[in-house]
């Protein structure tokens, strides 16, 4: 049996069509993550072929229509047998479980038992916070919260809607000691606008909004208390886990770096005093160590840079390395050293590890995921596959849970979610 000119025909236009449509497709495809993931937006049904259509492979696609070629037509039955047989399977799987194989690699800890926690307020010691604006779906700052007496964990996530009567913006907030008070930075309650958006002519940029002070108010909403009062920035609070110091991030001083001071507002004391910005503290669960994320210019073009965009309330996150040191500002040390944006960093409760959030794996983009590294710099690991955005992550004060900011499972473009999975060493 030989080819005929007929045959050769129809298999030059097979393989044109073949080709024509894959270009075609990719068209609508700029990343691997569109490749690989389908950009996230496929139904779990879709994603449930896809595995089965994987398992039968290409190959049998090939092969199967070759052999009823060469011999008869019952091999052309295989493939839909496949089809048929694994329908089932689709249809019983789990439709989250689906979503999972597509969104995080099995057998690493982030991606075990992940639980979203979904919903329009914030929430603080398991209840909303009243009188607080939040836009649905957009949740982007969290953390476990030192409840004393209880030691439970919760999470806040809160999120600025920018419209002309919101009070105040609001970008983060850590819960006092006393499961009863809030502490957040925040324009001056007087102002009626959130903050405008930053100049980002010259790429991306942060803004640093020199209006920015640090409050403090109770679960009810009632009236703020001030902690700050200077010039500059003041915001990144964090409150110790014993209640009796916080550390921040300012400008105060021309640069910027991290203080302290004590619970009441009083006692501020400069931590950190090298050239570069200083930000993004949290303190250990034993209250030893503060960990936080800088960038410190090695050149003098790096430097004028830097200069320049803080006269203008700017800075440029595109680098940043990843620090600890003793509570009181001694012993800085560098733990990443990967000249990429490394930031949110949070210590784990045994005190030699540190889990952040990194582009290491696509540098310069922005595409973060979780990273966890020894206090030392070695035995760094990815954690969280499949998201654009993972970050602000914080283990609880056991160590056996793990909460952080991601865009999975996402239904438009900026929609943030806050995550809560089993810690498994």
């Amino acid at each position: 049996m030989g080819f005929a000119p007929v045959d050769y025909a129809i298999v030059a236009v097979y393989l044109l069509g073949v080709t024509l449509a894959g270009v075609w497709i990719a068209g609508r495809q700029t990343s691997s993550r569109d490749y690989f993931l389908g950009g996230k937006d496929m139904a779990w049904w879709s994603v449930g072929f896809s595995i089965v259509a994987s398992e039968t492979s290409t190959l049998t696609f090939i092969s199967v229509p070759g052999l009823a070629y060469r011999g008869n037509m019952h091999f052309l039955q295989l493939a839909p047998g496949y089809l048929v047989g694994r329908l089932p399977g689709v249809v019983h799987l789990d439709p989250e479980a689906v979503r999972e194989l597509a969104q995080v690699r099995p057998g690493h800890p982030g991606g075990r038992n992940r639980r979203p926690v979904v919903g329009n307020e914030i929430v603080a010691g398991g209840q909303p916070l009243h009188g607080a604006d939040v836009e649905p779906g957009h949740s982007q700052c969290l953390l476990f919260v030192p409840v004393c007496k209880r030691r439970e964990h919760h999470s806040i996530r809160i999120h600025c809607r920018k419209q002309a009567e919101q009070r105040r913006a609001v970008d983060e907030k850590l819960e006092n000691r006393d499961g009863k008070r809030v502490l957040y930075p925040s324009p001056p309650p007087e102002s009626e606008a959130c903050p405008p958006e930053p100049d980002r002519s010259r790429g991306y940029v942060w803004a640093l909004y020199p209006g920015y002070e640090i409050f403090l108010t109770d679960l009810s909403g009632g009236a703020p208390v001030r902690f700050t009062d200077r010039p500059g920035y003041d915001a990144e609070a964090a409150i110790s886990p014993d209640g009796k110091k916080v550390v921040f991030t300012s400008l105060r001083d021309g640069d910027l770096d991290l203080y302290d001071m004590n619970a009441d507002g009083t006692g501020v004391r400069r931590l950190t005093k090298r050239q570069g910005f200083d930000g993004g503290p949290f303190y250990s669960w034993d209250g030893r160590y503060i960990v936080y994320r800088s960038y410190y210019p090695e050149t003098e073009r790096e430097l004028a840079e830097y200069r320049d965009l803080l006269a203008k309330d700017l800075m440029k996150p595109s680098r940043a390395e990843i620090f600890y040191m003793e509570a009181d500002g001694s012993n800085p040390t560098q733990v990443t050293r990967n000249g990429h944006a490394n930031w949110a960093p949070f210590m784990h409760p045994d005190g030699r590890r540190i889990v952040f959030s990194s582009n290491l794996h696509e540098p310069g983009t922005g595409s973060f995921s979780l990273y966890l590294v020894n206090a030392d710099g070695t035995g760094l690991e990815r954690i969280t596959y499949g998201a654009r955005f993972d970050s602000f992550p914080m283990f609880s004060r056991d160590g056996k849970k793990i909460v952080w900011c991601s865009t999975r499972n996402a239904k438009a473009p900026r929609e943030y979610n806050v995550f809560v999975a089993d810690w498994v060493p």
